[in-house]
């Protein structure tokens, strides 16, 4: 028996509303904070991006780090913020509590689209998945395991494990976009041979996807100026069925959210084809 409540309804000084969900998945109770932008509260097939916050965290926590309510508001979609079940994500590795216990983190993902649907008109064709650093790890997971709920994915700060990387089971194109700091510490841009918790490296994790997605010739690779931070871009743009694969190497940078000076969430909405032209 499935069990939604609405515990909560605030408004924003943003000019949305925050609806605070809790259902029942997998014999849990999940809690997701949803934000909805006033433009689009009785808008038909309103955009979802759900972000997915790191080791410890909580969705509530990484909302208040991040800007995408106010992009949310700027691009009209709804942005969802879960948290998990204890420190971690099941992120696919056998190595962490969630996977040892066998939480269904991917099955979680895919419910809360139908629950965000109690409250806003959502546009199936247009559902995304973001996760930052351990929430990054479970989204490449989570990419590998769900072929049609989400349009595209984005990682920062984190990338696939190798225990993933060798039972991928994803058969279609992904799009996907990477964001990691060069100087990355915790995450190291090079990956990490730790056993069951080793990590491919982001380059690693870019030429994964590329063959996932069937991208041809070689990536278009660029020095630019993303907001206040320097970054090597490295994008592949001819693959199957529309997909890309694009990887931000933020020179100079270690394990964190991009300040909001980077802009970080402009260039994920504008990946996604979110970002409403302004005039």
């Amino acid at each position: 028996m499935l069990l939604v409540l609405m515990v909560g309804c605030d408004g924003s000084a943003l000019g949305g509303q925050t609806q605070k969900l809790r259902f029942e998945h997998g014999g849990l109770m999940r809690s997701v904070d949803v934000f909805i932008p006033a433009s689009v509260t009785d808008s038909p097939n309103v955009p979802l991006i759900i972000v997915f916050h790191g080791a410890g965290g909580s969705g509530p926590l990484l909302r208040e780090q991040v800007r995408f309510d106010e992009q949310a508001n700027e691009d009209d979609f709804a942005v969802a913020y879960p948290s998990a079940t204890g420190a971690n994500w099941a992120e696919g590795c056998d190595c962490v509590r969630p996977d040892l216990d066998g939480v269904d983190d991917v099955g979680f993902a895919e419910a809360i689209v139908g629950q965000v649907e109690t409250v806003v008109e959502v546009d199936r064709r247009n559902v995304y998945a973001v996760g930052y650093s351990q929430g990054a790890v479970f989204v490449h997971h989570l990419a590998c395991e769900s072929s049609d709920t989400f349009a595209g994915f984005a990682s920062v700060a984190g990338m696939m494990s190798v225990p993933v990387s060798q039972r991928c089971g994803r058969s279609a194109p992904a799009r996907m976009m990477m964001v990691h700091g060069s100087d990355d510490t915790v995450l190291p841009f090079d990956g990490q041979d730790a056993g069951s918790q080793s990590l491919l490296s982001v380059v690693d994790t870019m030429l994964r996807w590329r063959d996932i997605s069937g991208c041809v010739g070689g990536a278009v690779r660029t020095t630019e100026r993303v907001g206040s931070a320097r970054a090597d871009v490295r994008r592949y743009g001819a693959c199957e069925n529309g997909a890309k694969v694009h990887m931000y190497e933020l020179l100079d940078h270690g394990h964190e959210w991009p300040a909001s000076e980077v802009g970080i969430e402009a260039e994920i909405s504008s990946f996604f084809g979110l970002r409403r032209e302004v005039f």
